[in-house]
């Protein structure tokens, strides 16, 4: 028994003694995706072209989403909280804007887009979930279109499941299972995107990102 206890009380001031590999998992992680790195990509319905800094994302056909995807490092899994911004700066034919965060299969999605009326409540932010190709909007608010430029924010809790909508820096929207049961949790953030959509009675869209963002803590 005694040799046990020393051992123990070794092994306890040896392990004490070594660095918290873990430890490097729990830095904050902030990365900034050069969006003018991209090569110009046709992929019929949808046009991605960049330069000076920003994306364009044109959708070529009416009720259209297209989701241009940016893969994580893998010291972004297991985090408890992801923050995700980004700047439009150009919007054409009422097209729909957003962001999101997905695990390789589902989303996680904010977006702002313009309505038909042209009054004080002329446009709306909405969250939902999407599975790359079908967009299901869950929590809806209507608001007085934003100026252009203007900044989206979405921030994810791993733990609670709760999506916060930002427009400006300012809460616009927020969603969790109270909510809407549909609404996904995701335990392991692989991607992010962003979100460029048409309504159906526009032929086309297109949306101009000037800066993506992501901090994970």
């Amino acid at each position: 028994m005694r040799r046990g206890v020393m051992i123990c009380l070794l092994c306890a001031l040896f392990v004490g003694l070594l660095p918290l590999v873990p430890s490097e998992a729990r830095q904050a992680l902030d990365i900034y995706f050069p969006l003018d790195d991209q090569d110009a990509e046709n992929h019929g319905d949808a046009l991605v072209t960049s330069g000076s800094g920003s994306m364009t994302i044109l959708v070529k056909r009416a009720d259209f989403n297209w989701f241009e995807y940016f893969s994580l490092p893998k010291n972004a899994n297991f985090r408890n909280s992801f923050t995700i911004s980004t700047e439009v700066t150009s919007v054409q034919e009422r097209g729909i804007a957003g962001i999101a965060l997905g695990n390789g299969e589902i989303d996680l999605l904010f977006a702002i887009r313009q309505e038909a009326s042209t009054g004080k409540d002329n446009g709306s932010v909405q969250i939902g979930i999407a599975n790359r190709d079908e967009v299901d909007y869950l929590k809806k608010k209507t608001i007085t279109y934003p100026q252009i430029p203007f900044t989206l924010r979405m921030d994810y809790n791993v733990n609670t499941g709760e999506v916060a909508g930002y427009l400006n820096d300012t809460l616009i929207l927020r969603a969790d299972k109270r909510d809407s049961s549909r609404l996904v949790s995701i335990s392991t953030v692989k991607t992010a995107a962003l979100y460029a959509g048409s309504l159906p009675q526009y032929l086309k869209a297109s949306v101009t990102f000037g800066e993506l963002a992501l901090q994970a803590e």
